[in-house]
């Protein structure tokens, strides 16, 4: 359930040039697809460089209010990243992300991320799964580090 009371149900769509969480709504007796996820719509994430990401995969706020957000995405040169980034005027509602650290770029890879909560509603950790070809790799990323095995 959405706030304002409509039911939706979230999906990964998927092409050759993108894959994004979408929406389908049911609303008037019937279900419409491809509406953007909320939060989304006025959304902007520039990279470490100060260049404007146009394919975001996720981004999570670390905790409740927080300015601070793991993000993945395509960078300029067709990698998928994983970062974290901050919130440009530090409000929880603004949606202006500038890349703070980037962790890795992988070249010919998906990326997805997992928040692992906590009961206060707190993001403890992320789990990242990197999927390059036949090989998918999970990465647990916490306190600001990737954990070893």
């Amino acid at each position: 359930m959405l706030e304002d009371g409509r039911t939706a149900a979230a999906y990964e769509a998927r092409g050759t040039d993108y894959r994004e969480w979408r929406m389908a709504l049911f609303e008037n007796g019937e279900w419409t697809h491809g509406h953007p996820m909320p939060g989304t719509v006025n959304r902007t994430v520039v990279d470490i460089n100060g260049e404007k990401v146009s394919k975001v995969f996720a981004l999570e706020p670390l905790a409740k209010q927080a300015d601070t957000a793991a993000v993945t995405y395509r960078n300029s040169q067709g990698e998928s990243v994983f970062a974290i980034a901050k919130n440009l005027s530090g409000a929880a509602k603004n949606q202006n992300w500038q890349v703070e650290k980037t962790y890795f770029n992988v070249a010919k890879a998906k990326l997805q991320m997992k928040p692992v909560v906590a009961e206060s509603g707190k993001v403890e950790a992320i789990v990242v799964n990197v999927k390059k070809g036949a090989s998918q790799r999970l990465y647990l990323w916490h306190e600001g580090e990737f954990r070893a095995n």
